[in-house]
């Protein structure tokens, strides 16, 4: 897994857009902090390519789609990968992710994580996709 911190580069109340196709997202108020930062963990692939974009009081953070792909036929799921291939014979379930190379079947560790710390002036409300 990999990690990066993005920092807010302003003061104040702000809105922070954190656009990711799947993400466990934790909010925290931290009262001596004086600018917000979001770390993010997850997928070498994913977390590479985050990016953030600051403009007025709007932060963006933008999390990109795993570029794994997964076809099935019946009970045959062929999943392909950076030029590789896995086939599985049988029933997958649960979550098929790429980490680093790594195929993971059922497993939530593929899964970004973002862990955003705000000051205590301000505060943040999560909702769900426009």
């Amino acid at each position: 897994m990999t990690a990066t911190t993005f920092h807010a580069a302003f003061l104040g109340p702000f809105t922070l857009d954190l656009t990711a196709p799947t993400a466990e997202i934790t909010i925290e108020t931290v009262p001596c902090l004086t600018k917000a930062s979001a770390r993010i963990t997850g997928p070498a692939e994913i977390i590479d390519q985050a990016v953030q974009t600051l403009a007025a009081q709007r932060w963006m953070v933008t999390l990109p789609q795993s570029k794994g792909t997964m076809t099935s036929f019946g009970t045959v799921t062929n999943v392909s990968h950076r030029g590789g291939a896995v086939i599985q014979a049988g029933n997958i379930s649960g979550t098929v992710a790429f980490s680093g190379g790594d195929l993971y079947v059922g497993s939530s560790s593929a899964t970004p994580t973002a862990v955003v710390s705000q000051p205590a002036s301000t505060s943040a409300s999560p909702r769900g996709p426009a």
